[in-house]
Formats: structure tokens, C-alpha cells, sequence
């Protein structure tokens, strides 16, 4: 049986914690524990590659996760970042196992704080009173086996499974082998699609390897599927690359938040018109049961809550007080973009009062181009900031693709 992918989370800021993370993994790591760790010293990480994007796919491809919190990591925005991503996989699948390893001074209640206890990471149960490296090491091993469940596949991996299985639908096998053969060498994954393999699962490994270029990859390969993938099956692919950029940190605050009736902070240009609802699509992927309503810059609670109601009647139009009831259930959450406002902190305290009446809200406030110094704690900044220019960058290359579209389908 394949061994399932361990990622261990940690600071080695210290020679102790290099030491002590060296034996913890070389015990999750031996023969028969059915484990595989993912760390920056594990060597699975080829001299020359990229270590950012390495890092992002060890996070969406892991089984399984640990974080050992030593007084570094406590305060290491890499393991701040880690812990964002992976207790976001965890609000996506109950069947995620995320091990918090308190080391040395920390302690569980020390979890509750600050940015670990918004992300909840102390949900699951801590491990407690281990001192040794091997103590630590079958305690993560006990602690994983009483929590296992049956290996599924990862959010990167359904992710591929659905690119794929839509090329497969939407155009033939000898228009897919063509395209693959049309990359440039530098584009393409280091492996070739051999007898067996699949060449949809390779175009879609390719789709996947850089998030930052991923609706540019799509428009390339779009372009070179001759005969075209069906019009359908564009629009699909275009649906859930187009929210890959979002960086899966910020994303992770965001579905953490909608667990916590918080209100979110995010820098950006275009808030309600298309950075927010790409936000709300990458903090829960493959999940069409989240809504995103953009409203008006109104701060009077009467006229706020009138433009939600509006935005969620549609067509077919639910009555006032369905809406409503519907909105006094806290999940699924309604994310509800705002338009950057004035620094006043009273109007997030009228969004906070609204949001008692009505859990279901969860409010996804712009800021502008960059996250002012003015929010109160009680609000969730979303970080890493947005660079001005990607989020450019990506509306643009969604625009490409809509054009592209048009073009190729004969779209008005």
C-alpha cells in the first residue's frame, strides 16, 4: 500500500529543533508505520526546484498533518501560514487528521490565542505530556491511527480527477495526445504519459503546477485542442481554475472565519466585481452551496440587510421571510462583499450587530489597496496581503479566457 503523506509543520530556527524534528521524522518515517513525512529535510525536494511551489503541493496533497509548536513556530509566519492552510483542509473534510504538538514551554491553552485559536487549530485533540522524540513520534502514530479513516483522495487530487475526467468528456484522445505534444519543454511536467497513462491526467497536472498561471495555462491549452473541447466543457475548466491564484492561506482564514461569525478584511481593487467572489470560491472549492452577494456601500443596517435579501431572491424570488429564516441558519454560510469604506470602526460594529441577527452573514469588507492599520483585532485580516499588480494580472487573464469564449464559440 502506498504510504500516506505526512506533512510536518515546524520552525528550525534552533539547532534543538532541527535535531529534535530529524528523530521525530526518521520514527514516523521507518518501515511499516504507513507514513510518508514531508519536510524541508526530508529530501524530497530536488536541488534547483521551486521550494514555494513544492511547499504548496506538499499542503494540498498531504493525507494528513502535524504541527509541532515549539516558541519559534509560535511566532514563525511560515508556521503561521502552514497552520492557515491545513486547518482550512480540515474545515473541508471532517476526514483530515491535523496534529497539534505543543513542545517545550507551549501549552494547548497557548493555542487559543491570537491567530491559532481564529484558525481553531486546538479543535482536534492536542498531544500532551511527551518529552522525547520518541514519545512524540508514536504519539503522533497513536493519535493518527485512532483518528484514521479510509484514505480519500485530497482536494488536489479531486481537483485533477474533475480537470481530467472533463477533457476526457469534452474532447477526443488524439486531440489531447496533439496538445501535450504542442507544450513547449519547459511547460510540461518532467514526466511523459506512457502506454497506460492517461494523457487528460497529464493536461491536467499541467493545468495544476502553477496556480499563479493557471488561467493562463487554460487559455494555451484551449487554444491548441483542435478539434475544440466543447463549449461546455471550456466553461467547466474555466469555473475551477479561475480562483486558483488566491493564495490557500488567505482562503483558509476566510472558511475559518465563516465557522466564527467574524468579519474578514481584504485589500483590493475590485472587492465586490470579481477579487471577492474568486476569494469565496477558493475557500471552498468544488462547493457551489456558498453564495456571494456584493451590496451597495450602505451603512444604515435596514437598507444593508434590503440589498443582501435582494441579491439572494434571483429570479424565481423567495418571499422576505424565507430569505430570512434562511439567513438566521448559520451554515452554509452567505458571504456577503462589501465595497471599501471610510476607516470608521463603528461601521463594522453595525455589520458585527447584523450579523448576530442573522449567523448566517459573513462579511468580506474591501479595504482598498492595501489593509489599514485602523481594524480592530476583532477583525480577520486577510493575509498575505494582494499585490495590487496580481490581482490585475488574473481579473486580466480572466478576461482573456471570457474573450476567448466569445471568439472560439461564438458567444455575443
Amino acid at each position: 500500500m502506498t504510504p500516506r503523506k505526512l506533512f510536518i509543520s515546524h520552525s528550525s530556527k534552533t539547532r534543538e529543533n532541527v535535531d529534535l524534528l530529524r528523530k521525530i521524522c526518521a520514527r514516523l518515517g521507518e518501515p511499516g508505520t504507513g507514513y510518508a513525512p514531508l519536510w524541508d529535510g526530508s529530501g524530497n525536494i530536488e536541488p534547483g526546484s521551486d521550494w514555494y511551489r513544492r511547499l504548496d503541493e506538499w499542503l494540498a496533497e498531504c493525507h494528513a498533518a502535524v504541527i509541532l509548536f515549539s516558541d519559534a513556530a509560535h511566532d514563525s509566519l511560515w508556521v503561521q501560514k502552514e497552520a492557515a492552510i491545513l486547518s482550512w483542509r480540515r474545515e473541508l473534510d471532517a476526514r483530515f487528521t491535523l496534529v497539534p504538538v505543543p513542545l517545550a514551554k507551549q501549552t494547548p491553552d497557548a493555542l487559543e490565542q491570537g491567530l491559532f485559536g481564529a484558525l481553531r487549530i486546538a479543535k482536534g485533540q492536542c498531544l500532551r505530556d511527551c518529552e522525547t522524540p520518541e514519545a512524540i513520534a508514536q504519539g503522533i502514530l497513536d493519535t493518527l491511527a485512532t483518528h484514521y479513516r479510509r484514505q480519500c483522495q485530497t482536494p488536489f487530487e479531486r481537483l485533477e480527477h474533475v480537470l481530467a475526467e472533463i477533457l476526457e468528456k469534452h474532447a477526443t484522445t488524439a486531440s489531447l495526445e496533439d496538445a501535450w505534444y504542442s507544450l513547449e519543454d519547459h511547460d510540461r511536467p518532467l514526466w511523459r504519459p506512457g502506454q497506460g497513462d492517461r494523457f487528460a491526467a497529464a493536461l491536467a497536472r499541467y493545468l495544476l503546477r502553477d496556480r499563479l498561471h493557471a488561467q493562463a495555462h487554460l487559455l494555451r491549452l484551449l487554444n491548441r485542442i483542435r478539434p475544440l473541447v466543447a463549449e461546455a466543457g471550456a466553461v467547466e475548466l474555466i469555473k475551477y481554475l479561475r480562483s486558483l491564484w488566491v493564495d490557500p492561506g488567505a482562503a483558509g482564514l476566510i472558511s475559518s472565519s465563516g465557522t466564527r461569525a467574524r468579519i474578514v478584511a481584504l485589500n483590493a481593487l475590485y472587492p465586490s466585481e470579481y477579487t471577492g467572489v474568486r476569494y469565496k470560491e477558493r475557500a471552498w472549492p468544488l462547493d457551489d452551496l456558498r453564495s456571494a452577494v456584493p451590496v451597495q456601500a450602505r451603512w444604515d443596517p435596514n437598507e444593508l440587510l434590503a440589498d443582501i435579501i435582494a441579491g439572494l431572491r434571483g429570479p424565481g424570488g423567495c418571499s422576505e421571510a424565507i430569505i430570512k429564516k434562511r439567513l438566521r441558519r448559520p451554515e452554509p454560510p452567505i458571504v456577503v462583499l462589501v465595497p471599501p469604506q471610510e476607516d470608521r470602526a463603528s461601521d463594522l460594529e453595525m455589520l458585527e450587530e447584523l450579523r448576530g441577527e442573522y449567523p448566517a452573514l459573513l462579511f468580506v469588507v474591501g479595504t482598498g489597496p492595501r489593509l489599514p492599520q485602523w481594524l480592530p483585532s476583532r477583525c480577520v485580516r486577510l493575509e498575505p496581503e494582494l499585490e495590487p499588480d496580481v490581482e490585475m494580472n488574473q481579473h486580466l487573464a480572466h478576461d482573456d479566457l471570457v474573450r476567448f469564449l466569445g471568439d472560439a464559440y461564438g458567444r455575443a
